[in-house]
C-alpha cells in the first residue's frame, strides 16, 4: 500500500488539473487522486456538451453511421461521475466465476465479497471487465452470454449502487457474433457494423452505468486475409492501409454514436494501450519504443479519435514503471495527458496490480 500511495503526487505532478485513478483486481487498494469526494448517489456538477463528430472519410461501400431522422441534441449533459475516482477492476474467472462454477448462489456470492471487499478498501468505484472467456457478461443485444440463470452484469450494477459505489465497464468494439459464438471482427463491413451498433445501443439500454471503455477495437491483418478480401470488395481503390484507418475508425464511430442514441447519461470513455506511435515512428508520437503502437500495428489512430470529440474521458493502461526504458510511466502519462487536456477531458491511469509489490523498481 505504501508503494502506491507514493505515487500521489508524482501523479498530481504529471496529470495536473485532471483526474488520475489506479485500477487493480478487488484484493488489491487503488491510489487516491486529490479532489474532494461525493456520493454516487449524486449527480456530477460537471456538465459536458455533444461531442463534435466529424464524419471523415468511411470505407468504400459502407452504410450511413448517422441515425436516420434524427435531429441533433445540444443539450448539456450531466455525468454522474466520482471528483476523484479509486478505482478497482472486477475480473470474471479472477473475483468471481472462478473453476468453471455457473451457480447463481456461488457467483453471487463472490460478486458480494468483492464489491464488499472494495468498498472496505476505500474504493468508489467499480469496472467491470464484461468479457470471460468466449461469453460476455450481459444478456442484451446478440452476444452470447454467460450461461447462468440471472444477468450478471444487471446483478453487479445493482450491488455496486447498493453499496454507493460508481460502477464502469468495458465494451468490445469489434465484438460480433459468428456460429453462435462471440469473436472479434477481422473486418469491417456492413454486417460488422450492423453488428456492432445493435449491441452497443442494446447494451446502453439495458444497463445503468455511470460510463464504458471501449476496448479491442484493433484490426490486425497482414494484407491477405479477411480484412484484405473485405477492401477489394470496396472496390480497392484508396490503398489498404487507408482503409484499415479509415475502418476502424467507422467502427469506433457507429459504436459511440450507438451508445449515445442508448443512454447518453452513459460516459463513454477509450480504454487505450500506453503508446499511440513511437516518436520513432511518428513525430508526433511519445519518447517510447514500445513493441505494439496502436497506430501502426492495431490501424487504430486513437488520436485522432480523441482529437474528433469521440470520448468523455482516457484511460490508459500505463503499466510500465518510471524507470521502464521501453514505456516510461511519466512519458506516457504526459504524452496522454497534453492530448486530453486538449479537449478538456478528465485522463485516468491504469495500472497493474501485479507490479505493486514486485522487484521492478520506479
Amino acid at each position: 500500500m505504501a508503494y502506491l500511495l507514493s505515487n500521489k503526487k508524482i501523479l498530481g505532478i504529471v496529470i495536473g488539473v485532471l483526474l488520475a485513478v489506479i485500477t487493480l483486481t478487488v484484493t488489491v487498494v487503488a491510489v487516491v487522486a486529490n479532489a474532494p469526494e461525493k456520493d454516487p448517489a449524486d449527480v456530477s456538477q460537471s456538465a459536458v456538451d455533444e461531442p463534435q463528430q466529424d464524419p471523415g472519410d468511411e470505407p468504400s461501400g459502407e452504410p450511413d453511421l448517422e441515425p436516420d431522422n434524427t435531429v441533433p441534441d445540444n443539450t448539456p449533459v450531466v455525468f454522474n461521475n466520482p471528483d476523484e475516482m479509486r478505482g478497482v477492476w472486477l475480473v470474471p474467472g479472477t473475483d468471481f466465476l472462478t473453476g468453471g462454477n455457473y451457480d447463481a448462489a456461488t457467483v453471487k456470492a463472490a460478486i458480494d465479497k468483492a464489491v464488499a471487499d472494495a468498498k472496505d478498501l476505500m474504493m468508489n468505484t467499480i469496472i467491470i471487465d464484461s468479457v470471460y472467456k468466449d461469453y460476455v457478461l450481459y444478456k442484451s443485444g446478440t452476444a452470447v452470454s454467460v450461461p447462468t440463470d440471472f444477468d450478471v452484469m444487471e446483478y453487479i450494477v445493482a450491488k455496486c449502487r447498493e453499496n454507493g459505489l460508481f460502477v464502469y465497464s468495458t465494451f468490445d468494439v469489434l465484438k460480433t457474433q459468428q456460429d453462435g459464438k462471440n469473436t472479434l471482427a477481422d473486418k469491417v463491413d456492413a454486417a460488422v457494423l450492423s453488428c456492432v451498433t445493435e449491441n452497443a445501443k442494446a447494451f446502453a439500454q439495458k444497463y445503468d452505468l455511470d460510463g464504458v471503455l471501449l476496448d479491442n477495437y484493433y484490426l490486425i491483418s497482414s494484407g491477405d486475409g479477411a480484412a484484405y478480401a473485405s477492401y477489394l470488395s470496396a472496390g480497392g481503390g484508396m490503398g489498404f492501409e487507408n482503409y484499415m484507418y479509415s475502418a476502424t475508425d467507422s467502427a469506433m464511430k457507429a459504436v459511440v454514436n450507438a451508445f449515445h442514441q442508448g443512454r447518453r447519461s452513459i460516459q463513454v470513455g477509450l480504454l487505450t494501450d500506453s503508446v499511440w506511435a513511437n516518436k520513432s515512428a511518428n513525430e508526433a508520437g511519445s519518447d517510447t519504443s514500445a513493441g505494439f503502437q496502436a497506430l501502426t500495428d492495431g490501424y487504430a489512430d486513437t488520436k485522432a479519435f480523441v482529437e474528433q470529440g469521440y470520448y468523455d474521458f482516457i484511460a490508459v493502461k500505463a503499466f510500465g514503471s518510471r524507470k521502464n526504458t521501453a514505456t516510461p510511466f511519466a512519458t506516457v502519462i504526459q504524452w496522454w495527458a497534453s492530448l486530453a487536456q486538449q479537449k478538456d477531458i478528465p485522463l485516468y491511469a491504469v495500472q497493474a496490480s501485479s507490479k505493486s509489490v514486485s522487484t521492478e523498481t520506479g
